[in-house]
């Protein structure tokens, strides 16, 4: 045979090759696009993680869902201010009409007015540290700061070294009324170690501030004297650079002060420090209205609010009943957790369906060898 007939039958199945791919190509395209047809959309299912904790976790598009519908929370309810004013006028009367019967030569008093509420879903968080995730809301009336007469103390970092005495001159030079001790945290573990000079410690101030560097330490350097027994539990505030510059630390110390703190429960209640009882009714009602609509936005997403209590707390306090002032309604608890727990429900079958099915396959093959 020559040569150019070799070249010839050489090319002619190299042609031959290329076609039947491209067939086997169109082929395998149409499959699929087939199968749409037939059954719908193809729906990727959610892979199943585990954390550190142990946790599971959902990946996929279930996870996306899950995100978008907590994104879209439901808009805080409107509590008119008359049925806000008229709780906050008959909280004073009760807690004023007691200091009168318990201190006639005092006619001030100083009982914290909180706006208790209840959750659907308990959140569960039993971390001595949540205190580090509150959120901080400014309030129009505030509680402690220069508006007011409280005192406040601020826990820091150990100053450098080469300049041990920098908290003393900051505090002579940047005078923060209302701030009246700055404490490093050496001096806290060495001066205030025994239970009872930490007692007299959360006594000596009505707030306490913490540098958010070494605020993980305060629940085992504080001890249950601050997080039990007075719940003085630290405002976190972030200092910044201060030996750079000082005036944005002088912000975030004033603005904290201003705020309260909204934290995690550990159960499906907790509760939120709105005022004081020498207040009056129309500053009280200022706060309550911008917590609320705030609270609302940080839990109802997540854990769904069924109710919200407004009640007082203190010596003059005691008796005091809580006034409701909203409540979600029984028909209603079908928010947002319960779908999420529906969800998690049909995941986890899914899932245990499709375990069984692969252990199953894997099955097959043994019993197959075995036979042989």
């Amino acid at each position: 045979m020559a040569k150019s007939d070799i070249k010839k039958k050489s090319v002619e199945k190299v042609k031959k090759t290329e076609e039947a791919t491209k067939n086997t190509e169109k082929e395998n395209v149409k499959a699929p696009e087939q199968e749409k047809n037939a059954a719908g959309p193809i729906i990727p299912k959610s892979k199943k993680t585990k954390t550190r904790t142990g946790q599971t976790r959902f990946l996929g598009k279930n996870n996306a869902e899950r995100k978008e519908k907590t994104a879209a929370v439901e808009p805080a309810p409107e509590i008119k201010t008359k049925k806000i004013n008229a709780a906050a006028t008959a909280l004073l009367k009760f807690v004023n009409k007691n200091t009168e019967e318990s201190n006639p030569l005092f006619g001030g008093n100083n009982e914290t007015v909180s706006l208790q509420y209840s959750l659907i879903e308990m959140p569960r968080n039993f971390t001595k540290t949540k205190f580090m995730n509150a959120k901080m809301v400014r309030l129009p009336h505030p509680m402690f700061g220069p508006k007011t007469e409280k005192t406040s103390c601020l826990i820091v970092r150990d100053p450098h070294p080469k300049n041990p005495e920098f908290w003393k001159t900051f505090l002579e030079k940047q005078t923060i009324p209302g701030l009246k001790k700055i404490m490093p945290v050496k001096k806290l573990k060495g001066k205030y170690h025994g239970f009872e000079e930490k007692r007299n410690l959360a006594q000596r101030f009505d707030l306490f501030l913490v540098d958010q560097k070494i605020a993980a330490l305060m629940p085992n350097v504080m001890g249950s004297s601050f997080f039990r027994k007075t719940r003085k539990v630290p405002y976190v505030v972030d200092l910044k650079q201060p030996h750079k510059n000082k005036e944005p630390m002088l912000r975030n110390i004033e603005r904290i002060m201003e705020s309260t703190q909204i934290r995690l429960p550990s159960s499906a209640s907790g509760s939120v420090k709105v005022g004081r009882c020498d207040m009056t009714a129309e500053q009280l009602t200022e706060n309550i209205t911008t917590v609320y609509k705030e609270l609302w936005n940080h839990f109802n997403g997540r854990f769904g609010i069924q109710t919200l209590t407004l009640n007082a707390s203190g010596e003059s306090a005691n008796g005091c009943p809580g006034l409701q002032l909203w409540e979600l309604g029984s028909d209603k608890i079908h928010t947002l957790p319960s779908l999420h727990r529906a969800q998690a429900e049909e995941e986890s079958e899914n899932e245990e369906e499709d375990e069984e099915s692969e252990s199953e396959e894997k099955e097959q093959p043994k019993k197959k060898s075995k036979k042989a």
